[in-house]
């Protein structure tokens, strides 16, 4: 059995809390399409703290400043939300610094399948007739206000993306809970 030192738990301990408050944020977006800044600044804290204890944080942040220059001007251009913007910005700190391409390529190959994922489930929503509300718990009401969503041209609830691209990265390269 593999046991953990203090220090590799310590290492750990960072990137985990931070993959399950991507999870909530991802679950934010969906529901409301909304990100809460208090999830993006404590994510962004926890992943300066996981590059300060493997020592690339004098790497990593300028990375997170180009990452958020490219992320601004995505929103600028309105291919983006703001919430995912600055969240993209805090989740490139969670990866070291040299796995930040691996992880965009992430992001990005995950938005596309959400992007696809939406396109091809538009005309079917349009086939189901939205179910009442009464009586119904939060995910029903979710994928009631998701079908609507789907008729209408909504956006894409891309922290899902985001949360899954770095996942993905952070597996890929060794990265075990």
């Amino acid at each position: 059995m593999n046991h953990l030192t203090s220090l590799q738990l310590l290492q750990i301990l960072p990137i985990a809390i931070g993959i399950a408050l991507l999870g909530i944020a991802m679950w934010q977006d969906i529901a409301t399409r909304l990100i809460s800044n208090r999830i993006v600044v404590a994510v962004a804290l926890l992943g300066l703290t996981a590059r300060l204890l493997q020592g690339d944080a004098l790497y990593a942040v300028p990375c997170a400043v180009l990452v958020f220059i490219a992320a601004f001007a995505c929103w600028q251009l309105r291919w983006l939300g703001g919430g995912d913007a600055k969240l993209i910005t805090a989740a490139v700190l969670l990866p070291p610094v040299q796995e930040i391409p691996l992880q965009i390529f992430a992001i990005t190959l995950a938005g596309g399948a959400l992007a696809l994922a939406v396109v091809f489930s538009r005309p079917l929503a349009a086939q189901y007739a939205l179910p009442s509300l009464a009586g119904q718990g939060t995910i029903a009401r979710v994928w009631r206000v998701e079908l609507w969503r789907l008729r209408h041209g909504g956006s894409l609830p891309y922290a899902a993306a985001i949360t899954i691209g770095t996942l993905v990265c952070l597996l890929l390269e060794g990265w075990t809970p």
